[in-house]
This record gives structure tokens, sequence and C-alpha cells, in this order.
């Protein structure tokens, strides 16, 4: 299966990390990307802030509250 006009690739799930089209290059290894093995790819029909939001309710949905950013945002 190809990738047609793709935007970006989430590496490693919502909370990993999300390369450009311009870094498709990168290398999957420790050193540069590490990754769990999952990989999200999107193209130009997706809306990024739309992804960000949903990725954004799920870890909202999901935390438990007790860790230090969670109890951090729950403050403000």
């Amino acid at each position: 299966m190809r990738a047609e006009d793709v935007m970006g690739v989430q590496v490693g799930g919502p909370s990993g990390t999300f390369i450009s089209n311009r870094e498709l290059d990168r290398v999957v290894a420790f050193e540069d990307l590490s990754t769990a093995g999952s990989f999200m790819v999107f193209n130009r029909s997706r809306n990024l802030f739309a992804i960000a939001q949903n990725f954004t309710d799920f870890f909202a949905h999901e935390s438990c509250g007790f860790c230090t950013p969670c109890r951090s945002a729950l403050r403000c």
C-alpha cells in the first residue's frame, strides 16, 4: 500500500512524535526517532488541529490525575 499526499506521520502513538513530510528521511532508531512500533500516516485531507484536539481529548479522558503534569493542569 502506498500513501498519497502525505502531510505527516505520528510515530509512537498519540504521545509520540509528529514528523512532517519534510522529515520522512529520519531514521527509526533509539538515537533519532524511537517508537514502540506505531505509525499513523496523515494526508492533506486531514485537519492537523482536529488531530491534536482528538489526542488532547483522549489524554484528558484517560488521565487518572495523580502524576504531576496532570495535577498541575487540573489546577488551571
